[in-house]
C-alpha cells in the first residue's frame, strides 16, 4: 500500500508526504498525527505555519493495509471531505478513498492511494536433458612387475591400560564402575550424568505417581490426562473435565459449532471485531481449552492470515507460568485458529467497584501486578513488545488457593494492529487508548519496553484509584456504562499534551512512596520511567 499527500490549496508551499518512506514496507502499519509546525507540535507531518486555522494535533491517519481512516482529533476548524462530485462535508471519523481531499482549515490536503493487487505466481518446470549414457569402465594398462620385498614381522605394540568413557558425556572414567551401579543399569557413567539419571528417574517416578481430577466433581481423570503424553508438561496450567460433567456443559450450549479442530465447544466467551473465544473440551483428554479463530469477515487478506501465523509461532516459543500458554494452533475451513490455556477467574477489571475503589486492599492489587511484571520481562526478554496492555488483558487462574495472574493476547490483538486489518472501532478506542504513552502515537514502529511500563503503570493507576491518569477524562466506571459525554479534546491530544494527575491527588490515603512509584511508570517521556519491568516490579514491592 502507498500513499502520497500533498498540499494542493492554501497557504504556504505545496509541501508533500510519501507512505511508506524510502526502504519500509508497504505492508506495514503506522500511525501519522498532521498538524501545523509549531514549537510544541509532535505532528509526523507538518503543514505551513502560514496557516493558523490548522491545529498544531489536527487530525490522526490510521493506516491500516489496505485501509486508511482519518480521524478528527478535536481540531478547533475540523476536517471537511471532498469526494469526488459529492458535496463538502464535516468528518470525525472516515475511510479514505483514492482522489479524496481534505479541508483543515484553510488547507487543502489530496491523497493518492495505492492498493497493489497480488499477482498470481506461477511456476515453471524447466524440462531437464536426458541423462548421458554412461561411458564402458577401460582397464589400465598392466604397470611392470615390482619384485616383492623381503617381509619384516613388526613388533608387538606395548600393551595399554583399558579405557574406559561415560556412555552420556564422553568424559574419560577415572576408576570401573562397581557392580552395584551394573546392576542398576547406570554403568560406564561419571559420577555427574549418574546423579543426573537418578534425578530424572525420580521425577519421571513421581510423574507416574501423578493424580488428575476434574475440576467439577473431582472424579479421577487420570487416564484420560496421560493419553497423549503432555499432562505433566501441563500439569501447571491445565484444567479438566471428567466425560460426565463435559456432557452436562455441552447440553448447555445451544450454538454452533458444536466441533471445532477435534475440540467440544462447551461456551461462547465472547467476540470482538477481530475474533471470538470459545471454550473447549478435547475429548481425549478431558483437557478444557480457551479456542481462538479469526472472524471470518476478516480473514480474506492473505497478508493478515500469514501475519496471524507468525505471531503464534512466536507464542509456541513461550512458556511462563504469568504468561498464557498456548497448546496448539491450526486452520479450520481457512481461517486461522489457536488453542491455549483456559483460564477461569475472569480479569483485572472485576476487582473495580461501582464507587471506582478497588475490592482488593493495595498490597493485594500490588502483589498482582508484581506477578504479572515478571511474565512481562520474560516476554521483554524474548525480545518482544506487548502494546497492548489494560485489565482486561491480565486473566487470573487459581492454585493452591492462590491467584495467579498471566498476562494474555500476546501476538492476537496485536498482529492486527500492527500489520492490518480492521481500523480500531469507536467502541475500542478509549478502552486501549488510554493506556497509551506519547510515544505509541509519535513513533508507533519503534516501541520499546518503557510503553509497556507506561501501560501497567495505567493499569496499576486504574485498580487503584478508579480512573485513568488523565485528569480530564472521565472515570472507569463512567466509560463501562456509556457515561463519557463531551470530551474537552480529543483522545490522542489529552495523550500528547495533558500533564498526569498524580495518583496521591486521587487517593491521599495510599502510601505516598506507592504513589511516587506509579507516577514514576506513567511519565510522559520514556527516559523518565523505568526502563524494564523488573525495574518497575521491584520498585513496586520496595514501596510497601
Amino acid at each position: 500500500m502507498k500513499i502520497v499527500m500533498r498540499v494542493v490549496e492554501g497557504p504556504g508551499d505545496r509541501r508533500e508526504f510519501v507512505f511508506p518512506a524510502e526502504g519500509e514496507s508497504e505492508d506495514e502499519a503506522t500511525d501519522i498525527l498532521v498538524g501545523r509546525d509549531d514549537v510544541d507540535c509532535h505532528a509526523h507531518w507538518r503543514l505551513s505555519k502560514e496557516d493558523p486555522t490548522v491545529s498544531r494535533a489536527h487530525l490522526l491517519l490510521e493506516i491500516r493495509p489496505p485501509n486508511c481512516q482519518v480521524q478528527d482529533n478535536g481540531s478547533l476548524n475540523g476536517v471537511y471531505l471532498r469526494r469526488g462530485d459529492e458535496p463538502e462535508r464535516r468528518v470525525v471519523k472516515e475511510l479514505l478513498q483514492n482522489g479524496d481531499r481534505l479541508r483543515l482549515g484553510k488547507t487543502v490536503v489530496e491523497f493518492e492511494i495505492h492498493v497493489p493487487l497480488r499477482p498470481v505466481e506461477t511456476v515453471y518446470v524447466e524440462e531437464q536433458p536426458p541423462a548421458p549414457e554412461p561411458k564402458p569402465a577401460t582397464t589400465p594398462p598392466l604397470s611392470e612387475p615390482v619384485p616383492a620385498s623381503t617381509p619384516v614381522s613388526p613388533s608387538p605394540p606395548p600393551e595399554k591400560e583399558p579405557e574406559w568413557f561415560c556412555v552420556r558425556c564422553g568424559e574419560r572414567l577415572d576408576k570401573l564402575p562397581d557392580l552395584e551401579m551394573l546392576a542398576r543399569s547406570l554403568d560406564f557413567m561419571c559420577p555427574r550424568c549418574r546423579k543426573e539419571v537418578e534425578a530424572e528417574l525420580r521425577q519421571a517416578e513421581e510423574r507416574s505417581r501423578e493424580r488428575y481430577v476434574c475440576s467439577e466433581c473431582g472424579q479421577d481423570v487420570t487416564e484420560m490426562a496421560k493419553s497423549d503424553g503432555r499432562a505433566a508438561e501441563l500439569k501447571d496450567v491445565a484444567l479438566y473435565l471428567c466425560s460426565q460433567c463435559a456432557n452436562k456443559a455441552k447440553k448447555r450450549y445451544t450454538e454452533s459449532p458444536k466441533q471445532i479442530v477435534g475440540y467440544w465447544v462447551l461456551k461462547s466467551m465472547g467476540a470482538g471485531g477481530v475474533g471470538e473465544v470459545l471454550k473447549g473440551w478435547h475429548p481425549q483428554t478431558g483437557r478444557i481449552v480457551a479456542i481462538k479463530r479469526m472472524l471470518s469477515k476478516v480473514s480474506t487478506e492473505e497478508r493478515m492470515v500469514r501475519r496471524f501465523r507468525r505471531e503464534i509461532a512466536i507464542m509456541e516459543t513461550l512458556s511462563h507460568p504469568n504468561v498464557v500458554r498456548l497448546y496448539e494452533s491450526g486452520v479450520l475451513d481457512g481461517v486461522p485458529v489457536f488453542v491455549s490455556e483456559f483460564v477461569p477467574g475472569g480479569d483485572m477489571t472485576q476487582f473495580i467497584r461501582e464507587d471506582g475503589r478497588s475490592s482488593l486492599p493495595p498490597h493485594e492489587i500490588v502483589s498482582l501486578i508484581a506477578k504479572s511484571l515478571v511474565g512481562l520481562e520474560y516476554f521483554h526478554r524474548q525480545g518482544y513488545v506487548h502494546r497492548d496492555l489494560k485489565p482486561e488483558n491480565i486473566l487470573l487462574a487459581k492454585k493452591d488457593g492462590q491467584r495467579i495472574p498471566k498476562v494474555a493476547d500476546f501476538g492476537f490483538a496485536r498482529s492486527f494492529e500492527k500489520h492490518g486489518g480492521t481500523i480500531t472501532r469507536t467502541d475500542e478506542f478509549a478502552g486501549t487508548w488510554m493506556y497509551m504513552p506519547p510515544e505509541q502515537i509519535t513513533d508507533f514502529k519503534h516501541a520499546r519496553p518503557p510503553l509497556d511500563v507506561y501501560a501497567m503503570g495505567a493499569t496499576i493507576y486504574v485498580l487503584l484509584s478508579g480512573w485513568w491518569p488523565l485528569p480530564d477524562f472521565p472515570s472507569f466506571s463512567a466509560v463501562k456504562q456509556g457515561r463519557v459525554g463531551i470530551l474537552k479534546r480529543s483522545i490522542p491530544q489529552m495523550i500528547l499534551h495533558d500533564r498526569r494527575m498524580p495518583l496521591e491527588e486521587r487517593r491521599p490515603d495510599l502510601p505516598r512512596a506507592l504513589c511516587r512509584v506509579v507516577d514514576k511508570a506513567i511519565a510522559m517521556e520514556a527516559r523518565n520511567r523505568y526502563q524494564s519491568a523488573e525495574e518497575f516490579r521491584q520498585a513496586l514491592l520496595k514501596a510497601l
